[in-house]
């Protein structure tokens, strides 16, 4: 490599770690160490370096920037513990969904259309948690306006519109959901931090979860 181009990656390399830090507030905890995330990133930086041409009037800094942030995220993209550790998420979040939307012994009296109704609603609800449990670390970081449309998705595109929906919570409603699918923390810490039961976090969370989804599922 040039010593021009050594001197670029070398004057960036604070911007990878800000990259880095940035993404590693995203993820679940625990899952992946956020030097591994500035080694991903390095690499992107000192790829960028070797494709950059100053005579493009683009400054460096700019043209790095997408391309250390595309290879963290690919990076993270590969790293089978955040696949597994979302897909756990998914799964206890469902659970505890399940458990407020069909008590022991089911709807009593119920019509069959009354039934299929309800269980129509509940499977929107757990394709929405499905979908906000899987929140992608690019959803909170590549910019807005610049989807890559090879990579859209049924969850990429419905996604967004979920999260819109966040205003219509309640602020107790709002504080359940940001601290169990961003905080990665479990209903029972929630409840227990907002001085309530494990039972009534899963009734909050089954009631924003619906409004969540609710005109756009």
């Amino acid at each position: 490599m040039d010593a021009w181009r050594q001197e670029l990656v070398e004057s960036h390399l604070n911007m990878v770690r800000k990259i880095a830090n940035q993404v590693h507030r995203t993820l679940p905890r625990d899952v992946i160490e956020v030097d591994d995330l500035i080694a991903m990133g390095t690499l992107g930086l000192y790829e960028a370096a070797e494709r950059y041409d100053p005579r493009s009037g683009n400054r460096f800094i700019t043209f790095s920037w997408y391309r250390v942030k595309g290879a963290i995220l690919d990076g993270v993209r590969r790293n089978s513990l955040v696949r597994t550790r979302r897909a756990v998420k998914a799964e206890e979040c469902a659970t505890d969904y399940l458990s407020q939307a069909f008590p022991a012994g089911g709807p009593q009296h119920a019509s069959p259309g009354a039934a299929l109704g309800a269980l129509g609603d509940s499977l929107k609800n757990l394709a929405a948690i499905y979908m906000i449990s899987m929140d992608t670390t690019e959803a909170a970081l590549v910019d807005e306006g610049a989807p890559d449309p090879e990579e859209a998705s049924t969850t990429s595109l419905l996604l967004p519109r979920l999260k819109e929906n966040l205003h219509r919570l309640e602020a107790t409603e709002r504080r359940v959901i940001e601290a169990v699918y961003y905080e990665d923390r479990t209903l029972k810490e929630v409840s227990e931090e907002l001085g309530h039961s494990r039972s009534w976090g899963c009734r909050v969370h089954a009631k924003a979860i619906e409004k969540l989804r609710e005109g756009i599922l």
